[in-house]
């Protein structure tokens, strides 16, 4: 939502003869160097009480590696023609939660800690945590979000095609090369 609202605050710059040029980048789920968000919480999950898997793990995710992300910004300032645009960015290589998470697991030499758990009740209690932690001194991050159980829940893939046929992308480094990468920098 957040960042729906920063492209429309961008594009009416772009409406303005002295405002700048934009083009959207809409990355999904960066995973790489640096990642101090997607696995660190993960990781941090697993250690203290197991990964959630409602649904049995199955949604799909759609990740990028930070590799393509920075691949993708590039093309966009130098294609003519993105001016303007957005272009959803990922590795075009959606897959099931579970195996995304045991794959990094396995990477870093962990045993899956799975829980399977029921979506509703945890979606319910992510928003009760919310609500919590938004009055609590210096709003700490809430152990869980709806965000999260959204992400985890129900498969969210994004269409590349325009960012394949305007700009010219195409991922540079694999998922699983990327995934190999951040749990071989961990290691």
């Amino acid at each position: 939502m957040f960042r729906l609202h920063a492209e429309a605050l961008l594009r009416a710059a772009v409406g303005d003869p002295d405002g700048p040029e934009i083009v959207v980048l809409r990355p999904r789920g960066v995973i790489g160097a640096g990642d101090t968000g997607l696995v660190p919480r993960l990781l941090r999950v697993h250690e203290r009480v197991g990964v959630p898997l409602l649904r049995g793990g199955r949604g799909l995710v759609d990740l990028t590696a930070v590799e393509n992300v920075a691949h993708a910004v590039r093309l966009a300032v130098e294609v003519p023609g993105a001016a303007g645009l957005a272009f959803n960015v990922t590795n075009g290589d959606p897959r099931p939660f579970v195996d995304l998470l045991d794959q990094l697991l396995a990477g870093l030499g962990l045993d899956p800690r799975h829980r399977s758990l029921p979506a509703r009740p945890v979606a319910a209690l992510a928003g009760a945590l919310e609500a919590v932690c938004a009055v609590l001194p210096g709003h700490p991050e809430p152990p869980v979000t709806r965000y999260t159980v959204s992400t985890i829940t129900h498969s969210q893939t994004l269409d590349i095609t325009r960012a394949r046929s305007v700009l010219g992308y195409a991922p540079q480094v694999s998922l699983d090369d990327a995934l190999a990468s951040y749990a071989g920098a961990r290691g």
